[in-house]
């Protein structure tokens, strides 16, 4: 989509209640006037392609220029997306069973797809399955097909009566519970923390931008949108770079269930997991930029799953870029965009 497109589109649907709102929010903070605010939303969408969010998150009020023209904000990310990735392949990602499916190699779980069944054999067919998938388990967790940020995610226990609840989510998947490594159930011991880390391919090359720690905040999952927190982990060291943040823009220095200090923390196996998503981004090298989530088990690494339209919005909390750089400029040279 071009800048011109987009600004259209955007000016054609934006929320203007939204963008008073995120002025007003931008007064308290800062005593700036409610309408100059609002006047300077407008100008980063223009000039940035960047919303009301991007503008809040990324703390835009208070750039400077020559940062704000490296932010990625959504229109810049939905860019990166056109410009690397065929959507003739998204539904490999988009749809829970194909993704699975195709990543078999990765999963590292047991898994079963269940199907709406008409048939009275079929749905005694899929009963005797269920029967066999619980088979020594406890809990199984339960994702809908083509669920979105945790979205009805469910751990249920993993008895016979529950395959009525099961059959009564068709079409979903449901898969063995992971159990993860004691270094990340230490940090958040609710939900399985993982790695959010970014793929860029580019001439048969995998280059890895950035990387995420996504944590849990007392829910089962750890996904950002379910109220879960993250912060950027150094690809050298592997361990987590700043205070956490979560949605709202609040910033934790230490984990508020475990009181865990979160900046310095190691994470580890950190180099096995880079090697591990290098691998999984030659799968679909008509894919070339993807966000990986990535458990860490005890005895190795697997793949949650692979997002085709990685959520920008992990790359633009002011407290994670003291250093001023916002990577646009990185991505776009591991792309082929700039020399």
């Amino acid at each position: 989509m071009s800048k011109v497109s987009f600004l259209i589109k955007k000016l054609s649907t934006m929320d203007y209640g939204n963008i008073i709102d995120v002025a007003k929010k931008v007064h308290a903070k800062t005593g700036k006037n409610t309408l100059a605010a609002a006047v300077d939303i407008l100008r980063c969408g223009a000039k940035y392609q960047a919303g009301p969010l991007d503008y809040m998150q990324a703390q835009m009020f208070n750039i400077p220029e020559s940062e704000r023209r490296n932010v990625i904000t959504s229109g810049v990310n939905n860019t990166f997306v056109k410009a690397c990735n065929d959507p003739e392949y998204f539904h490999f990602f988009e749809n829970k069973a194909d993704f699975n499916n195709k990543f078999a190699d990765f999963i590292g779980r047991d898994w079963m797809m269940v199907e709406k069944e008409s048939s009275k054999e079929a749905s005694e067919k899929l009963r005797a399955d269920y029967l066999s998938f619980i088979e020594g388990k406890d809990e199984f967790i339960l994702k809908p097909v083509d669920g979105m940020g945790g979205e009805g995610v469910v751990k249920l226990e993993a008895t016979p009566d529950n395959f009525d609840k099961v059959f009564a989510s068709a079409p979903c998947i449901i898969e063995e519970v992971i159990v993860q490594c004691k270094e990340l159930a230490a940090l958040n011991p609710s939900s399985v923390n993982t790695i959010r880390i970014i793929t860029i391919l580019k001439d048969g090359e995998v280059q890895i931008p950035i990387a995420y720690l996504r944590m849990g905040n007392g829910g089962i999952v750890d996904n950002f949108c379910s109220g879960g927190m993250l912060t950027p982990v150094d690809l050298e060291t592997g361990k987590l770079r700043y205070d956490a943040a979560d949605q709202e823009n609040n910033v934790y220095p230490v984990h508020p269930t475990t009181g865990v200090t979160i900046s310095g923390y190691q994470i580890p196996r950190f180099e096995e997991v880079k090697d591990f998503v290098r691998k999984a981004a030659m799968v679909i090298p008509e894919v070339r930029y993807v966000g990986w989530d990535v458990a860490i088990k005890d005895d190795g690494v697997c793949l949650i799953e692979g997002n085709e339209y990685p959520g920008h919005v992990f790359y633009i909390f002011a407290n994670h870029h003291p250093d001023g750089n916002w990577m646009r400029e990185d991505f776009e040279k591991m792309m082929g965009m700039r020399d």
